[in-house]
C-alpha cells in the first residue's frame, strides 16, 4: 500500500491543531483579583463575624454567574479568614450587636 502526500499533510495539520488546542487548554482561565489593605490596624477589632447575603439575592447572583457564590468556595474563604483571625487573637462571635 502506497501513501500519498495528501493524507500526510492532513495528518500534520491535524497534529498541529491538536497541539495548539492542548496548549490552549493548559492556560489559566480564572482572573484572580485581590483587594488588600496592608495598613489596616487590627488592634481596633475585638471580634468578628460573617455577613451573609439574603437567600433571595443569592438565587439571583447564582443565576447570573454560578461560580460567584457556592458553598465550597464560601467554606474555604471563611476557613482562611478564621485561621488569620485566630492568629491575630480576634475571636469569632456568633451573635454580634451593633
Amino acid at each position: 500500500m502506497r501513501f500519498t502526500r495528501l493524507p500526510i499533510k492532513l495528518f500534520l495539520i491535524l497534529l498541529l491543531i491538536s497541539g495548539i488546542a492542548m496548549l490552549y487548554s493548559c492556560s489559566s482561565s480564572l482572573n484572580v483579583v485581590a483587594d488588600y489593605n496592608g495598613d489596616l490596624d487590627f488592634s481596633q477589632y475585638t471580634t468578628y463575624n460573617f455577613l451573609r447575603p439574603h437567600p433571595d439575592s443569592l438565587k439571583k447572583d447564582r443565576a447570573m454567574n454560578p461560580a460567584i457564590i457556592n458553598q465550597l468556595n464560601q467554606r474555604r474563604q471563611e476557613a482562611a479568614i478564621d485561621d488569620e483571625m485566630y492568629i491575630r487573637g480576634i475571636p469569632y462571635r456568633k451573635h454580634l450587636t451593633f
